[in-house]
């Protein structure tokens, strides 16, 4: 849970050239004693209470998604009831407790692929907010759907399965087989 990267450039005594190395970082270094952890988990901390708290009480202070205004899964299931039936009772559509209760709520590598647009004004605005957009909704993947609610147009948002592989990469979860899970959810590889 929480994997990070980073980057770290050893440079030997010997003389000999330094040799940079992309470092996993996450729960595993909390738990080996890096001599970074507490730094991390002051961070972690801080960023959880004090940034998402300042971002959840200055609405509008987030740039506009350039895709349109996001509306939320109530307003997708007004015409697609049964997509948002099955979607709602799914992992994507359950916010994660693990990042709602915990101080990763704060960070950046875990809200992205786990809740709905928190980088935009309209999306999820930290832990305070319990809405679909603490989940993955219909509009993490597919895009805000202000512009489609309004004129029920055919055509968009259409998902990929490569568009999966944004959140899915191979080390996130270990084991987990996202083109297995495209074509259980129905959805045909192109």
């Amino acid at each position: 849970q929480g994997l990070r990267f980073l980057w770290h450039m050893v440079v030997p005594d010997d003389g000999s050239d330094p040799a940079p190395l992309l470092v996993r970082v996450g729960k595993q270094q909390f738990e080996q004693g890096s001599p970074y952890a507490s730094d991390l988990a002051f961070f972690r901390d801080m960023s959880s209470k004090q940034w998402m708290a300042e971002i959840a009480s200055t609405k509008g202070e987030r740039p506009p998604d350039p895709r349109g205004g996001y509306v939320g899964a109530k307003r997708c299931a007004d015409c697609h009831a049964a997509i948002a039936a099955e979607h709602a009772a799914s992992a994507h559509g359950t916010p994660s407790p693990a990042l709602l209760a915990t101080n990763f709520a704060g960070s950046t590598s875990c809200i992205g692929c786990h809740t709905t647009g928190p980088y935009w004004d309209g999306g999820w605005v930290g832990p305070p907010d319990r809405s679909d957009m603490a989940g993955v909704s219909c509009e993490a993947c597919h895009g805000p759907g202000e512009a489609h609610a309004v004129s029920q147009s055919r055509g968009y948002g259409r998902v990929e399965f490569d568009d999966c592989r944004t959140c899915h990469t191979p080390d996130r979860p270990r084991g987990l087989d996202p083109e297995v899970l495209w074509k259980r959810s129905g959805h045909r590889l192109k």
